[in-house]
């Protein structure tokens, strides 16, 4: 067997900070980081591919089988909005999504910042289209890209939102 690398404690840092110190799932604290894909397959000790487990979500997952890696993929990416990384009108714009599954644009009278952390997550786009006549703060059209629907789709498989 082939020695691993140990995990940068930056990088176990940042995970235990994401999932607010307590297992991604049943919330239990008493944790370990666990690979999402596995280290024998990928060699991968990113932050993308670590989440933190309490012992007996780690072993479901593992050792079990009975938690799939969807369903694990689906527990990181929410852990970005369950732990806060989104601000309160960030949380409402992808409810209002999930709430209106045929729309896929909205447009805010906010500013940039306001939507900031849902552009840079790739989750919304902002349009270039312009309105006259107005002067201080205008209005900006955001489209949700395939990478918000798709987190709003796993919400809906998973409750998350609702």
């Amino acid at each position: 067997m082939i020695n691993r690398p140990s995990i940068p404690k930056e990088i176990e840092r940042k995970v235990l900070i994401e999932a607010g110190h307590r297992c991604a799932i049943c919330k239990y604290t008493r944790i370990e980081i666990a690979h999402i894909i596995p280290w024998a397959e990928s060699s991968d000790n990113s932050f993308e591919n670590l989440i933190a487990l309490c012992p007996n979500c780690h072993d479901l997952y593992d050792k079990d089988k009975k938690i799939d890696k969807i369903s694990m993929l689906t527990y990181k990416n929410n852990l970005a909005v369950l732990n806060q990384r989104y601000g309160d009108f960030e949380r409402r714009i992808l409810q209002h999504f999930f709430d209106n599954p045929n729309e896929s644009q909205i447009v805010l009278w906010e500013r940039d910042l306001d939507v900031l952390f849902l552009v840079k997550d790739g989750l919304l786009k902002p349009l270039d289209r312009k309105y006259a006549n107005i002067i201080n703060f205008p209005p900006k059209d955001y489209l949700l890209t395939e990478e918000g629907k798709a987190l709003i789709d796993s919400w809906k498989k998973n409750h998350c939102l609702k």
